[in-house]
């Protein structure tokens, strides 16, 4: 649960049936994404092993597992806090939790993530006011997210990053245990990225004002880091920033140099995102007749901004697609009102962020089997990507008259 004050809304209606819900969901995502991370850990090279080897990979693929998990969780309840304090200017660490109804500040233990709202019902334990699930499921959703990325990304040795070899040593015993820097760095990286955009979706969820702090520090944690160690994007602007000689699994020290790489891949990278979704935002939400700008444009464009940023101008290019897709469709559905259509468009760039996260090895070779030759699946391809564009800019074009 969320560690702040006034910031559990009281419902109305009764939530013990939605902390049942709750409390399945949660424990059966731990078991089930847990128990696959700790056999894949011991699966890896497992053959020759004898059993006290093989017992510790399965040890530290469970213990690895479970502090992603944890970590993720509390992460979620501390977004909590950043999402509803930081647009109203609240310090995040003052004053402690504390029921917004009978003001009573809340026990340790009753903020523990996940856990402490399923001990209390879903109700405040003093004046029994209810709670929304959302901190709960915001929370399980964080360490289920880290959990998943830390297999697919981390614990697979960079199966699902572009341009690279996967080492034939993997698992938490040979990645985590016997530190990989560089991955841990590029895990710990992505889950930054992707940590901001919730919080971004979140203020738009809430119709919650962008914070000008909050915007510097998202492009500080994202520039910063990429400059003293440029190999955080393992793809350029202008191709790929790893080469054999420095990509190796050992354990090493961060790289400084090439550091000029990572100013311009950060600087092309934000810029080509903040055109793209300046551009897009402003087509969707076209101001109204007294020139306000629809709740949601800001929140966008810096979310586009955010993951050419972090992830390259390429990955701002694909991203873009299935959310102008959405807001396409959500024009037409809703008849035309702007600020769904950008609520829609900041929910789908946050899904389509992790979805191209988790995929972008296989993303990356469909770039290059599309660009090696004239073959009759690139010219498939490359139509029906003009003509998703022109889809897209027809229905947008042909949207009803705004009815809010």
């Amino acid at each position: 649960m969320p560690t702040t004050a006034n910031d559990r809304p009281i419902r109305t209606s009764s939530s013990r049936s939605v902390a049942r819900c709750v409390a399945i969901v949660a424990i059966a995502a731990a078991v089930f994404i847990l128990a696959p991370v700790a056999v894949a850990s011991a699966a890896d090279d497992g053959d020759g092993l004898s059993p006290s080897e093989r017992a510790q990979m399965v040890a530290a693929g469970w213990i690895t597992g479970a502090y992603l998990f944890a970590t993720g969780a509390t992460i979620g309840s501390f977004l909590s806090v950043v999402v509803y304090r930081l647009p109203r200017g609240q310090d995040l660490r003052r004053p402690k939790s504390r029921c917004p109804r009978c003001q009573t500040q809340l026990r340790w233990y009753d903020n523990l993530p996940v856990i402490g709202w399923l001990l209390v019902g879903g109700r405040c334990r003093y004046c029994q006011a209810s709670i929304s699930p959302r901190y709960p499921l915001v929370e399980a959703a964080c360490g289920a997210w880290f959990l998943l990325l830390g297999h697919l990304e981390l614990l697979s040795g960079g199966g699902c990053l572009p341009l690279r070899a996967v080492p034939r040593m993997t698992g938490a015993l040979w990645i985590v245990w016997s530190p990989q820097w560089e991955l841990i760095g590029i895990y710990v990286y992505h889950l930054v990225l992707t940590c901001w955009l919730l919080v971004l979706a979140s203020w738009v969820w809430d119709r919650q004002r962008l914070p000008a702090r909050a915007v510097v520090w998202l492009l500080a944690m994202g520039m910063l880091p990429a400059i003293v160690w440029p190999n955080l994007r393992p793809v350029g602007a202008w191709g790929t920033t790893l080469t054999a000689e420095t990509v190796n699994y050992t354990a090493v020290a961060l790289r400084t140099s090439n550091w000029t790489s990572g100013i311009i891949d950060g600087l092309v990278g934000l810029a080509i995102g903040a055109c793209i979704g300046s551009a897009l935002a402003a087509e969707v939400g076209r101001p109204s007749h007294g020139g306000v700008t629809p709740f949601g444009a800001w929140h966008v464009t810096v979310m586009l901004a955010a993951v050419g940023l972090f992830l390259g101008w390429q990955a701002a290019v694909a991203v873009t697609l299935p959310t102008a897709i959405v807001a396409a469709s959500v024009i037409v559905v809703s008849g035309g009102c702007r600020q769904t259509a950008l609520a829609a468009m900041a929910y789908s760039t946050f899904v389509a962020t992790l979805a191209f996260i988790v995929s972008w090895r296989f993303w990356t070779q469909m770039l290059a089997w599309l660009v090696r030759g004239p073959s009759p699946g690139a010219v498939t391809a490359l139509v029906f990507v003009v003509f998703a564009g022109a889809v897209c800019r027809s229905l947008i074009r042909r949207r009803p008259a705004p009815t809010t």
